[in-house]
């Protein structure tokens, strides 16, 4: 597993100085990232990945969306994604994304260990997309909002 991983940060590295070239702005402009679903965007060659992640009785999910260039999600048909995640106890897997609704990729990690990494693979065809999302500790957990039979909203 932990073969796998290095592959995949080898190749997450040679894509980035090229996404980087490929994903050029222009001088002085402020290139911050819209977050269509709440989540953490990361450019991704000519692409961006959002990755939302929220905590239900199994565990952390996680929600990944492909977006275009004006951050716009795009469809998930055709296409296939694997995460390779990183503990803090230096543990790692790899993990293939399930492909949810029209436009969005799910994982469920119900491990103990903290993440500190993940790198996103999406590919279709000859595109590929890749991404890698790193925390300081666990990754922050997004709230979820449901409504009880009173009608009222609550965050968790």
């Amino acid at each position: 597993m932990k073969t796998i991983l290095a592959i995949a940060v080898a190749v997450f590295t040679a894509i980035s100085f090229s996404a980087n070239a490929q994903h050029d702005h222009k001088a002085g402009e402020n290139h911050q990232h819209t977050s269509p679903h709440g989540g953490v965007v990361k450019t991704a060659g000519n692409y961006h990945i959002e990755l939302v992640q929220t905590k239900d009785k199994t565990g952390n999910v996680f929600t990944i969306y492909l977006l275009d260039t004006a951050e716009k999600t795009i469809s998930n048909k055709g296409k296939s994604g694997v995460l390779f995640i990183q503990t803090a106890d230096a543990n790692s897997s790899q993990e293939t994304l399930l492909l949810a609704g029209d436009d969005k990729f799910v994982f469920t990690y119900k491990g103990k260990g903290d993440i500190i990494n993940a790198i996103v693979i999406i590919k279709w065809g000859e595109e590929t997309a890749t991404a890698k999302f790193q925390w300081n500790a666990a990754p922050p957990v997004k709230k979820e909002e449901h409504q009880h039979n009173d009608g009222h909203n609550h965050q968790h």
